[in-house]
């Protein structure tokens, strides 16, 4: 498995608190079946949370992976960033401050729960002027795509990727965000699964339960293009075929 949304990084947004948390984190994925994943820091917030500190983010990324290379942990590491939508988001990418999944076109793109589908739409279509392809965050935690599930599909025929929580097929996020993506699931509207890890003991980077879920729901088929196929063409800046 290929995990594109985790908050691994240490100190630098509300994801882990420490370096052996992180740590910890890391060793919690590879034991789970996750072979590669990348580090999405919250950025663009303004509001809390530091706005890229590209060079902090940095520092944080190149220490952790000194310390998976020294204890020999197999586990790929990318650098990315979970980019909060605004009017102003493309001046920001040209800019250089915000990071897209490790350098390819992908870039992972957070709204607000509450925001509008037009307001949504035109902001990744915005993305896409520039030759970027806008993957949105669990989309399913969006009030107006649990009002009208039929949104994404035209989002996804427009060319926007989605990606899903794991935590939300489980649960974890209330009935309604379950059933949500327990429709969008169904209709195979999501472009792949990720974690959205924070810590170490609470939205953990273990893939296990939410893989063993496609398993028993879905075809060996899909479970491949959720967790391995889509991942690894995001990661390797290739075109998404399914």
């Amino acid at each position: 498995m290929i995990d594109i949304h985790t908050h691994i990084l240490p100190n630098v947004d509300d994801g882990a608190d420490s370096l052996e948390e992180a740590y910890e984190m890391a060793l919690m994925a590879l034991r789970s079946g996750v072979k590669a994943l990348v580090a999405t820091p919250h950025s663009n917030h303004g509001i809390g949370i530091p706005e890229y500190e590209k060079q902090r983010q940095k520092q944080a990324f190149l220490e952790l992976k000194q310390i998976l290379f020294q204890e020999q942990v197999p586990l790929k590491l990318y650098r990315g960033m979970e980019i909060w939508a605004s009017v102003d988001i493309t001046e920001k990418i040209k800019s250089g401050n915000l990071l897209t999944l490790n350098q390819t076109p992908y870039i992972l793109i957070e709204c607000a729960f509450d925001e509008e589908p037009w307001w949504i739409e035109a902001i990744m279509e915005e993305v896409q002027s520039i030759g970027l392809i806008p993957i949105l965050a669990h989309p399913e935690r969006y009030f107006c795509v649990q009002d009208d599930p039929n949104i994404l599909y035209e989002w996804r025929k427009k060319g926007i990727q989605t990606q899903m929580n794991k935590g939300s097929i489980l649960g974890r996020f209330g009935r309604e965000i379950e059933r949500t993506a327990e429709i969008l699931l169904k209709d195979r509207l999501f472009t792949c699964i990720a974690s959205d890890a924070h810590h170490a003991y609470i939205r953990t980077t273990d893939m296990k339960e939410v893989q063993y879920y496609v398993q028993r729901h879905y075809s060996f088929r899909e479970q491949d293009r959720l967790f391995r196929e889509n991942p690894l063409s995001i990661v390797q800046g290739i075109p998404i075929m399914s």
